[in-house]
């Protein structure tokens, strides 16, 4: 220790000699060691760094020569939740979300006006009554920040929030860092449209599932969800098999009714950054453009409104190995359908990757689908 705060190598013989000279008896010598007892009249010897100073004064500073130190620096080990929180908000600030940063605490009894069922913990002392729980989720600090953005006339609000919520545990508090992502008010989304437009669910869908895209996971399925927080029949669960991942959608009216928002309706979506990175794929894979053209086809399905159009998209793109893709392009309900029903259009690519298409080969597939859809979802094409 002493020649690296010296940085000169000090023969431990000459170290003995200047210590015998100051009066500092040597108690034990080892090989790179010495045990010492300073005289008692030497109070200001107190540490290692003092008995350095002393033999360095005597050895002298001339004898030291310039150089600069040699240190080995080990590269920094970056935190995994740190680095996965870090990305995260990177690919919501790249799709223009805004980021905001809430307390940790939310009002006593909140969660009941919100709907929210959850074992929570309180905070012994709080500062006030408005902080006094440990949040389990993070719509409150959203509504809020919609509630306080709208009150100063900001009416376009898309931002985001990746933070810890915190749920009553055995021991200590289940930690769980969540994605949330809110949009409220009217978009200006052409420079040639002068009148804005509101946003609507397929807005935040969009926004949730290029976010799940962008994080590799892009294996999931889509199921009405039962929160009570959120609008019936317009918010969806997130699921991979059975593990839950997340709820998106709008938000209940009396819920932003109880958070003074009456003049706009509110998107908001909830998601566990946890399982989208157990999820998600890390490793990008590549492969061949084919070479032959697709065939598309356009397909007009008169449904029940009560029939969910995710779970039919996923049973026509498993139908046949000739399917591409499978995308949902319009959904109209008007004076043109009974009022039972809904219109779905969609819009079926199909390819072969080892030569061009046959006319018979689309045909029976297209038939294939037709028949899928007539006996499990009861549709018919739009005459």
């Amino acid at each position: 220790k002493l020649n690296k705060f010296v940085g000169k190598e000090i023969e431990i013989e000459t170290v003995g000699k200047i210590l015998n000279n100051l009066n500092i008896r040597i108690k034990n010598r080892g090989e790179n060691k010495i045990t010492v007892i300073p005289p008692s009249y030497r109070n200001d010897i107190t540490r290692s760094a003092d008995l350095y100073e002393e033999i360095i004064r005597m050895y002298g500073f001339e004898n030291i020569e310039d150089k600069m130190p040699v240190e080995n620096i080990k590269s920094g080990i970056v935190d995994e939740e740190f680095e996965t929180t870090d990305r995260s908000k990177k690919h919501l600030r790249d799709m223009g979300l805004q980021e905001v940063i809430n307390y940790s605490f939310i009002p006593r009894g909140i969660l009941e006006k919100l709907k929210v069922e959850a074992e929570t913990i309180d905070i012994k002392n709080p500062i006030n009554e408005d902080m006094v729980t440990l949040r389990p989720t993070l719509i409150y600090g959203l509504l809020k920040n919609i509630k306080d953005n709208f009150n100063r006339n900001i009416t376009d609000l898309k931002i985001f929030e990746v933070s810890r919520t915190f749920t009553k545990a055995e021991t200590l508090a289940d930690e769980i860092v969540k994605v949330g992502i809110a949009l409220a008010g009217r978009e200006d989304r052409t420079l040639w449209q002068p009148k804005p437009e509101a946003y609507d669910f397929y807005d935040l869908k969009g926004y949730v599932e290029t976010f799940l895209t962008d994080m590799g996971m892009d294996r999931y399925q889509l199921k009405r969800t039962g929160n009570k927080s959120y609008h019936p029949g317009r918010a969806v669960d997130i699921f991979v098999g059975r593990d839950y991942i997340g709820t998106f959608g709008e938000i209940h009216p009396d819920v932003a009714e109880t958070m003074s928002i009456s003049k706009e309706r509110v998107y908001l979506g909830e998601l566990e950054l946890a399982k989208i990175v157990k999820y998600g794929k890390t490793k990008i894979k590549y492969k061949k453009i084919v070479k032959y053209p697709a065939v598309n086809r356009d397909l007009a399905i008169l449904l029940d409104r009560d029939k969910l159009v995710g779970e039919m998209l996923g049973d026509i793109k498993k139908a046949s190995n000739l399917i591409e893709s499978v995308n949902l392009f319009d959904i109209y309900t008007g004076d043109k359908v009974e009022s039972d029903k809904k219109s779905v259009a969609i819009n079926i690519v199909l390819r072969k990757s080892t030569e061009t298409l046959e006319e018979l080969e689309v045909t029976a597939v297209i038939d294939k689908v037709l028949g899928l859809i007539k006996k499990k979802y009861y549709g018919e094409i739009r005459q």
